[in-house]
């Protein structure tokens, strides 16, 4: 089914014009009777095309439930800009499994090659539509590595990935944090091709993260951006009906 994002919905019928009407009439060709999902406000409504004209589709509204596509925790991932492709996929599954900010971050061993923010959240709003997301996530603008560890505060704990962790791995750090009461907001950090060097893993101390090894294999960045968001998401229930 056609889904579309709108930030409310407060009427029966609902006129959409401009990028809205000719991603929907055009881009999906959709014609009068057909059925339309719609993300709003923290709903998923149904609604059918109702009226075309050249400058306005008119869906009707039927039904209206509870979004139930979304985490209840909220997940934001930093990582370090990759290469292009690399970056692209990135956002590509981070997305799909249910992050709901995303952020760039320039560190030591970043790539200069990067895609373009326009590029990125226009992957993120694919796949956002592709796994029936109820709503975009946004992908931020970049920032430095400093800026990005002055923002932890904001959550009740982070996730940094560092290949030289020894302490403690990602499955017995997750099982004593992630299922604490009154966790509401988790970050990700996860460097680029070249990991975080030694300076930024002190800095990350310093701030009050702990360095989590992902275990006795290298693993691409990308790749390890989409395996400490499934186990986090395995954590917190976000895989479960």
């Amino acid at each position: 089914m056609r889904r579309i994002f709108l930030s409310q919905v407060n009427s029966e019928f609902i006129e959409l014009t401009g990028d809205q009407h000719i991603h929907l009439s055009l881009v999906l060709r959709a014609k009068i009777g057909d059925k339309v999902s719609i993300a709003a406000d923290g709903y998923i409504y149904s609604a059918v095309v109702f009226e075309l004209s050249k400058n306005v589709t008119t869906l009707k509204v039927l039904t209206k439930e509870q979004d139930k596509t979304e985490p209840s925790i909220k997940i934001a991932l930093y990582f370090a800009r990759q290469k292009n492709e690399h970056s692209e996929l990135t956002v590509q599954k981070a997305v799909e499994l249910g992050a709901t900010k995303i952020v760039p971050v320039r560190t030591k061993f970043v790539s200069l090659q990067a895609s373009k923010l326009d590029r990125l959240n226009k992957i993120a709003f694919s796949a956002a539509v592709q796994s029936g997301r109820g709503f975009v996530p946004k992908v931020e603008d970049e920032i430095d590595f400093d800026k990005a560890l002055a923002e932890i505060k904001e959550y009740d704990f982070c996730v940094f990935a560092y290949e030289k962790a020894v302490d403690i791995g990602l499955a017995e750090f997750l099982k004593q944090n992630a299922k604490k009461e009154n966790i509401k907001k988790i970050a990700v950090f996860i460097g680029s091709e070249g990991g975080f060097s030694d300076e930024e893993a002190d800095r990350a101390v310093q701030a009050g993260l702990t360095p989590v090894s992902l275990g006795n294999r290298i693993l691409r960045a990308e790749t390890a951006c989409v395996a400490v968001l499934s186990c986090l998401m395995y954590e917190i229930g976000g895989l479960s009906k």
